[in-house]
């Protein structure tokens, strides 16, 4: 409806036809209704003539003239009409959309609309570019304050619901911005309604054919200003392969020259640095904040040291705002990292912000991928200090007690746990397999404990109990069963048989307790024993092979899901009690059990005969599998190397996955910190005054752009609040790192560092003052200041850093290590490792080697 229709209310028409002027102003409606506005114009200028400042008048006047494009005369009226009638909402909504065209800052404008009285729906009406430009701004404390004084029960303008939807989906709210486009004809979209349209398309319903509708239509319908949202928005990994799609349209709306689009463009090839020469040209030319970050930010993402190098070293004349502040010192953090190594490159990648958080992860794999490429001896003890570091940090003993066993194993042989039910013949096979009696068979005591058999140069029994109070008993080996016989097998917990045998220089063998034999803690002491090994030999019994008892016990040694499992063996021994073709037959029947539960053995199963392998007859010993099972163990001996680093690698990414999972509230106090803050108690006066000053000016600006809204309700002082914290927070954050960074002794990574959490804490803090301060009075600067400087100390002080031995690694830092050292750690593959195992005399063959007598 034209304004000049909504504005006949009887007085101002009582005034026309007192002076005679109504009929002019009937005609001047016909010539609107016939489309005719230059005539409805002549007329309007004429009413004025007679009858001065008319609203009929001028309401006819601003409607010619904007059906005329005449911006200038229709703001003239308009802004004539509104000083009359300043109570309406579509007066000043009117003149706010004219000011807009005209390319004239129209915030203020926008909001006496909103605090006008009617018509209501005007009001609505004109939140929606309130919103819009705090949406534009990122502050969606402000959209949000905006949006809580829509009414619940009046309709809502479909401008208004398309704002609304938008902050919906900015806040994460999916179904509250589905909820708003109910109803709203796609039609009737703008370019920005058709973003939101198609952010949900793309993003939560993954319809990739409505997305690449929505997308196309805001390109054909937007501004420069839509289009730039777009590019950025479709920069996503999602969103880059629907720009290839719409590339086509890029180009013939002539966007693919513009920076913006460059950047998106390069990013979804997958080629960030096709774009860089472009961008870095334009940037030196223009000399503007805005060229800078976008040379910056693609310079980050495409990992161009070079070009970061002077982008940093070109950075504009013009002052940089917070955000930027903090973008630099990325960048220059990041190029400071790249000129060290190890542990000094990890500690300036601590807190390292979003910018260049996907590069400093790439780097922190490097390191540790450098560390473990190096060997085990020195490799394997720099990534064990670290996680030591980190589980010290956390004050979780028993990850740190797990980082240090990790070390300890370096030394170690290879262990192999041999497990399988009671009474399947695991001793029997041990001591055919080392071609001496060493494990002990048909000591029925020891089948709850653990038995080690281990190499030393003299052959002796070391028996060790539950009660950590008792000391180990040293025994002969000849007196290990009557020793047993008079103690309790609850006892012991564990028994180490050592001998000279040379085989076990490279491997320590246990024996467990077996499966199934009638007490749950047995098979738990076997589990656990069987997890702490680096290569498992299962021992199955050809009479009932791979039963369900067998699968539940496979199932009980999985690992957690992304784990890999365990090396194994399956050997099936008495296969000497079942027939030649009904061997093949179990054979077949264990090889496809195995697949079925997921197992992967490092070789096929096989076929074996302890008691056979006991007996001297030579026919008996080729009969048995015996040399098949020691070519089978000298396999795995030659392999050692290997899969002990195979396993260690798994416990250490254990390790890491379980600290980065623990506690968010832990970290230490940074030195550093507390220096800051005594810094700034010491020079509190001067601080103070220098900050008094420029919280003055930026509360004056401040108490200018609000006066209108100060001392209102609760929804107004709700808005002057969220205002003044992202119009006063920036300012004290430069405030702050200002003062730290102009003291020599400050380290230059500590504003960094402490950015991304100090801000909130400044935001809050202005929002406060807003809240408690009469009229944003400049006057008030100096209890602003006092206020700032006491909380900034507070923080450096209790927030910050917790101490720890001098470690300066936060929780978030913490989270980042963790996650990069287990990327590294699920891509490495330690087959070329050097062993720090002392290695054996290889001149006598390995049967040799077994059969050497003690």
């Amino acid at each position: 409806m034209r304004l000049s229709e909504r504005l006949q209310h009887w007085a101002a028409r009582a005034e026309l036809l007192a002076r005679g002027g109504e009929p002019l102003r009937r005609e001047a409606l016909e010539a609107l209704e016939r489309g005719r506005p230059w005539e409805a114009r002549a007329l309007a200028l004429r009413l004025l003539d007679e009858v001065a400042e008319s609203p009929l008048a001028l309401a006819v006047w601003a409607d010619a003239a904007d059906a005329m494009l005449l911006e200038n005369e229709a703001r003239e009226a308009l802004g004539r009409l509104a000083r009359l009638l300043p109570y309406r909402a579509d007066v000043w909504l009117r003149l706010a959309q004219a000011e807009t065209r005209a390319g004239l800052e129209a915030a203020e404008t926008y909001q006496r609309a909103v605090l006008a009285a009617e018509p209501r729906e005007a009001a609505l009406a004109a939140l929606a570019p309130l919103i819009e430009r705090a949406l534009d701004a990122r502050d969606t404390s402000l959209a949000l304050t905006l949006a809580r004084s829509v009414p619940g029960e009046l309709p809502i303008p479909r401008g208004l619901a398309l704002r609304l939807s938008e902050l919906a989906l900015a806040l994460g709210d999916t179904p509250r911005a589905l909820a708003r486009l109910q109803g709203v004809s796609p039609d009737l979209l703008d370019a920005r309604g058709w973003i939101t349209w198609g952010r949900l398309a793309l993003f939560e319903q993954r319809d990739l054919v409505r997305a690449r509708l929505a997308f196309g239509r805001a390109l054909l319908l937007g501004d420069a200003r839509v289009q730039r949202q777009l590019a950025e928005l479709l920069r996503d990994a999602a969103g880059q392969s629907l720009l290839m799609d719409l590339l086509p349209l890029v180009k013939a709306l002539d966007l693919g020259e513009l920076p913006e689009w460059q950047v998106s463009i390069a990013l979804a090839q997958g080629h960030p640095e096709r774009a860089l020469p472009s961008l870095e040209r334009r940037a030196l030319s223009e000399r503007t904040p805005e060229s800078w970050q976008i040379w910056l930010d693609l310079a980050l993402s495409a990992r161009d040291s070079e070009s970061l190098k002077r982008a940093v070293a070109s950075r504009p004349e013009a002052a940089l705002g917070a955000a930027l502040q903090l973008r630099l010192a990325t960048a220059e953090r990041l190029l400071s990292a790249l000129e060290t190594h190890d542990r000094t490159r990890l500690d300036r990648l601590e807190n390292i912000g979003a910018a260049g958080e996907a590069w400093a992860n790439e780097l922190r794999q490097q390191v540790y991928a450098e560390w473990l490429a190096r060997g085990t001896e020195q490799g394997w003890r720099l990534l064990c200090d670290e996680l030591e570091q980190l589980a010290t940090a956390q004050l979780n003993l028993a990850l740190l007690n797990e980082a240090a066993e990790l070390r300890a194993d370096l030394e170690r042989p290879l262990r192999l746990a041999v497990i399988g039910e009671f009474n399947a013949g695991k001793s029997s096979l041990i001591n055919a397999l080392l071609g001496q009696p060493v494990a002990p068979v048909g000591v029925l005591p020891t089948t709850a404990t653990i038995n080690r058999l281990r190499w030393a140069p003299d052959r002796f029994v070391r028996v060790d109990f539950q009660d950590p109070s008792r000391a180990p008993r040293v025994l002969e080996f000849g007196a290990l069963k009557a020793f047993l016989d008079d103690e309790p097998a609850s006892a012991i917990s564990s028994v180490s048989i050592f001998s000279p045998l040379e085989a076990l220089r490279q491997v320590e063998v246990i024996d467990t307790p077996g499966f199934n034999a009638g007490e749950a803690e047995h098979e738990q002491t076997a589990l656990r024993a069987a997890r702490r090994a680096h290569v498992l030999l299962w021992l199955l019994d050809a009479s009932a092979p791979l039963k369900r008892s067998d699968a539940e016990q496979f199932a009980a040694l999985c690992p957690s899901p992304g784990e890999a499992p365990l090396p194994t063996l399956v050997v099936v021994n008495k296969c000497d009690r079942v027939g030649a073709s009904e061997r093949a037959e179990i054979m077949q029947h264990v090889a496809e059990g195995l697949a079925a539960l997921g197992v992967q053995p490092l070789t096929p199963p096989l076929a074996f005969s302890a008691r056979l392998a006991g007996q001297a007859d030579t026919q008996a010993g080729a009969a048995s599998g015996l040399a098949a099972l020691r070519a089978l163990f000298d396999g795995v001996l030659a392999r050692s190397v290997e899969l002990k680093g195979r396993v260690l690698v798994e416990r250490a990414r254990r390790i890491a996955r379980e600290l980065r999972s623990g506690d968010d509230d832990v970290g230490s106090r940074q030195a550093e910190a507390a220096r800051a803050a005594v810094r700034l108690v010491r020079g509190r006066d001067a601080f103070e005054a220098e900050w008094a000053l420029a919280i003055g000016a930026a509360l004056e600006a401040l108490n200018r752009e609000l006066a209108g809204v100060i001392g209102g309700d609760a929804d107004l002082r709700g808005y002057a609040a969220e205002r003044a914290a992202s119009a006063l927070g920036p300012v004290f954050f430069d405030l702050v790192s200002r003062t730290l960074a102009s003291n020599n002794e400050a380290d230059p990574d500590l504003i960094a560092t402490l950015g991304p959490r100090l801000m909130p804490l400044l935001e809050a803090l202005a929002r406060g003052i807003s809240l408690a301060v009469r009229d944003l009075d400049p006057e008030s600067g100096a209890a602003a200041a006092r206020l700032l400087h006491l909380e900034t100390v507070r923080f450096l002080q209790e927030h910050a850093f917790r101490e720890d031995g001098g470690s300066s690694t936060t929780a978030a830092a913490q989270r980042e290590r963790l996650a990069a050292l287990e990327a590294a750690l699920g891509r490495t593959r330690p087959t070329r490792w050097e062993s720090v195992v002392e290695a054996p005399d290889l001149n006598p063959s390995p049967r040799e080697r077994r059969s050497t007598p003690a």
